[in-house]
């Protein structure tokens, strides 16, 4: 073979092992970052979490926050330290990427632990190509130098101590893959333990269930765990089974936060209060013309199913069986409409009032009977009724003792004192009502005209309310008084296709 012929085929030989051997490395490369860009974040997360924050937008999230009116107005919810200082130093990390942040490190989680504080959380940052030097050169510069860092190997991974400038202390678990912070260093450990044993929200059947759309079309998700959610104040606390895993997408606007949820309730929770309104019929959202003007808070529900009621109020109440008690419940089976309202509202006293609205199906024949039931006192209209428990489990006040109950308007009006229904009857004979009230306008705007539960609450009139009242409040409303007191607040159920669809809208 000719010397010429000999070093062409070396030539060429050489171009394609080196042109294969790009491809391969390319190849290798790009599968790294596809990885990489891939990470769910969600195999990190244990699966006892009580919530979780995500956004695939994060500087379009603190955007959204810093436009709101009522950021402006100084009015945060501050229940997270780790997403304040993220947000306090997020303009100082994007000037040291000329490029912005990379759509990994856009992608954030927020996890929410028990018992529920502040420093009880976990931040999750995804790293995309050339993040974590970014991200450990950031670290160093943001944190104290009064004191060294500390390195701690946790099975085989690092976790890194970086003291605050406050004098609190940092961890962090910083890969190439992902960054994990938080106030608590054995949250950083539970990660650690979750990402290896993979029991992590991941892989849990019921948060896996969700139904999600795959593109995200708000600026961030909530993620909320909604067994055991507490009512009322701390002296108060109570459990009420809500459902299962529920997921919110956020929508943040200028004067408005929209919470457009949905949820698919675990078989095994047959008795949660989503479960109950997935069995009752939709019903028609009731005109302002119910109301006061000075309303604080009302709430509507379907009772299209009254059996399925008794049986869910009788894990919260005790509902006694006496012959009075099972009277006034067949009374309420066979002449009760298909649906109960209840309001809270304020007289010029500034005294709050309760009263309960149930419609009824034959007026005249519901009259002879429960007058027949219960006479009333000579001299009087009013009916007394001696066991209120049932009362208590439909509007979820505390009470003992006898009810008093008035025809008005087609409806049996329920309530614990006389007053309140003399005084319920005067604001709508007068009627001085919330309809045409443009707050109470704006609101129904937002609302479906149809619904399986309502509740609507001017939130900072609420919270000066005594005990019993405030009982009817989550107790995370109450323990961020000073933020959602800015706000009034709906709160929406309807049903499709065996899915659950809670709504909250907050209007400033």
């Amino acid at each position: 073979m000719k010397l010429k012929l000999i070093i062409r085929l070396a030539v060429i030989l050489s171009i394609v092992l080196l042109c294969t051997a790009f491809g391969v490395y390319s190849f290798f490369r790009l599968s790294a970052e596809e990885h990489r860009q891939d990470f769910d974040l969600f195999t990190l997360v244990p699966d006892d979490v009580s919530a979780v924050v995500e956004t695939d937008q994060l500087d379009e999230l603190v955007r959204s926050i810093d436009g709101m009116k009522c950021s402006q107005d100084g009015v945060f919810l501050y229940a997270s330290d780790l997403f304040v200082l993220l947000k306090d130093e997020l303009h100082a990390l994007q000037d040291e990427a000329p490029h912005g942040l990379s759509i990994q490190m856009n992608k954030m989680l927020l996890s929410f632990h028990k018992p529920d504080d502040p420093t009880n959380q976990v931040l999750y940052c995804a790293m995309g190509r050339g993040d974590y030097d970014l991200m450990e050169n950031f670290i160093e510069k943001s944190t104290s130098a009064a004191f060294p860092s500390k390195y701690i190997d946790y099975h085989g991974e690092e976790i890194r101590i970086y003291p605050m400038v406050d004098g609190r202390f940092l961890s962090v678990c910083l890969t190439r893959n992902f960054l994990v912070a938080s106030f608590q260093k054995r949250l950083i450990e539970q990660v650690i333990d979750t990402y290896h044993s993979r029991h992590s929200l991941a892989y849990m059947k019921s948060f896996k269930s969700l139904p999600i759309e795959a593109k995200m079309q708000a600026e961030a998700r909530l993620y909320i765990r909604m067994t055991g959610v507490s009512m009322g104040a701390d002296s108060l606390r109570k459990q009420t089974d809500v459902g299962d895993w529920t997921v919110y997408e956020l929508k943040l606007e200028e004067e408005a936060i929209y919470c457009s949820g949905v949820c698919r309730d675990a078989d095994t929770i047959n008795q949660s209060f989503i479960h109950l309104l997935k069995q009752q019929q939709p019903t028609e959202v009731p005109s302002g013309v119910m109301y006061p003007s000075t309303t604080l808070l009302y709430h509507n529900y379907s009772l299209t199913d009254k059996r399925m009621t008794w049986d869910f109020l009788a894990q919260y109440a005790m509902l006694s069986d006496t012959l009075s008690a099972l009277r006034w419940k067949s009374f309420v089976q066979e002449y009760g409409g298909e649906h109960v309202q209840f309001c809270l509202f304020t007289d010029s006293d500034s005294l709050a009032h309760a009263v309960a609205i149930l419609p009824l199906v034959d007026r005249q024949k519901a009259n002879q009977l429960l007058r027949s039931l219960y006479p009333p006192k000579r001299g009087e209209k009013v009916l007394t009724l001696p066991d209120g428990v049932l009362f208590s489990g439909l509007v979820g006040l505390p009470h003992e003792g006898p009810l008093y109950l008035d025809y008005y308007n087609d409806c049996l009006l329920i309530s614990n004192r006389k007053e309140s229904l003399i005084s319920y009857q005067g604001f709508i004979q007068r009627q001085e009502v919330i309809e045409g009230d443009e707050k109470y306008e704006r609101m129904q705007s937002s609302l479906s005209s149809t619904c399986r539960f309502l509740m609507v609450a001017d939130m900072a009139k609420m919270l000066e309310q005594p005990e019993p009242f405030i009982r009817m409040i989550p107790h995370y409303f109450i323990k961020n008084a000073r933020f959602f007191g800015a706000f009034t607040v709906a709160m929406q159920l309807t049903c499709a296709d065996d899915l659950a669809f809670p709504n909250l809208v907050l209007f400033y």
